[in-house]
């Protein structure tokens, strides 16, 4: 059996043997051998967007062998996810969230290339990951359906700003009058 994430173009194939040649059916409603596709070769290639069954025998001198059903199935993909943009004063732990997708089991989580999959990443609908300097993140994220067929990824970006430092005290100055008034400089 054969099974692909979404329409695609495959190719069925069984073990060639010299001497024989091939013949190709659909499956009817009924479970039958249904039409032929003019197929006679050990490969059978065409484009699927549905689940569907083919049936294939073996012809040598005439005679036609049993055939053998191969069932394709094609499974869903779950939509792109939706995560969030995050803007963050400070350093330290970012968290990502993402709305429930439909179809979507998990997610898979990728680095700033959009190559290799971050491995402590959570497959749930967040993900929260160290950061050691302000500027701007890209991550990337897919959605997985319980068929692991992954969604188109999608950028997920976070801002993160540095804090200023807290002031200072510059300088000061003391009166000793009752109602007197004292000057502070800040220095920001």
């Amino acid at each position: 059996d054969v099974t692909n994430c979404g329409p695609g173009r495959l190719s069925l194939q069984v073990k060639e043997v010299d001497g024989v040649s091939y013949r190709w059916y659909f499956v009817d409603a009924d479970g039958n051998r249904g039409e032929f596709t003019d197929e006679t070769e050990a490969t059978y290639t065409d484009t699927f967007e549905e689940s569907t069954s083919l049936m294939v025998t073996a012809t040598e001198n005439g005679c036609e062998s049993d055939e053998t059903i191969i069932n394709v199935t094609i499974f869903d993909i779950p939509s792109q996810p939706d995560p969030q943009y995050v803007v963050q004063c400070g350093t330290g732990l970012v968290t990502f969230d993402i709305p429930q997708i439909a179809n979507a089991e998990f997610y898979n989580w990728y680095d700033e290339n959009n190559q290799e999959k971050l491995e402590d990443a959570s497959e749930e609908e967040g993900f929260q990951i160290e950061v050691s300097e302000a500027r701007t993140y890209n991550f990337y994220v897919a959605s997985v359906s319980a068929n692991d067929c992954e969604s188109e990824r999608r950028i997920v970006t976070a801002e993160i700003f540095t804090i200023p430092a807290k002031p200072e005290l510059e300088s000061q100055s003391n009166t000793c009058e009752p109602e007197g008034m004292v000057n502070a400089t800040v220095q920001a």
